[in-house]
């Protein structure tokens, strides 16, 4: 398992889970019901390709206490629209837990694999969605090669901010 997976499962493996509905989207591959510390949820939904359409996220429109993304925001061509659907998910006061990768390499499924995303960049979804960030925790590099990599580039990093980031799980709230 990669380090940048191990943040994520370590992340996981610290949450309480305690909710009427869970929604977890592009959860089918590795259910996130496994992966935490305590999971006591009335009703647990994995929305995923291919069984999932669009007439579904409407059946659970406003009704999760918290819905998982998890190593999908990579894949979309329409990130606002993501957004905007797991906002459509929540109910009042309910959270989202959705990673994000900032330096990542190609990986599978190669043809879909498409977006990175800055610290900035999810702000303004947050805002565009009107969703408010509780926490970002970062995830980063395991040796400090990026930061090196980038000064014998002589790549220009902005002064103050931390270049071995390599993404980021963030909770959002409604």
């Amino acid at each position: 398992m990669s380090y940048y997976r191990e943040q994520l499962e370590s992340y996981l493996k610290l949450l309480d889970v305690n909710a009427d509905v869970v929604i977890d989207v592009g959860g089918k591959q590795k259910l996130v019901k496994t992966r935490t510390k305590s999971w006591n949820v009335k009703n647990y939904f994995v929305l995923d390709l291919p069984e999932y359409n669009l007439d579904q996220l409407f059946q659970y429109e406003k009704q999760a206490d918290v819905v998982f993304c998890l190593e999908v925001f990579e894949y979309l061509l329409i990130p606002t629209t993501a957004m905007q659907n797991i906002a459509n998910l929540l109910k009042p006061g309910g959270k989202a837990y959705v990673s994000f990768p900032f330096v990542y390499p190609l990986h599978n499924e190669v043809e879909f694999d498409s977006l990175r995303y800055t610290k900035s960049a999810i702000v303004r979804l947050a805002k565009h969605t009107n969703l408010k960030i509780e926490k970002i925790t970062e995830r980063k590099a395991k040796t400090n090669s990026l930061t090196k990599y980038y000064a014998e580039d002589g790549m220009r990093a902005v002064k103050g901010h931390n270049h071995a980031v390599t993404g980021f799980i963030v909770v959002f709230q409604k």
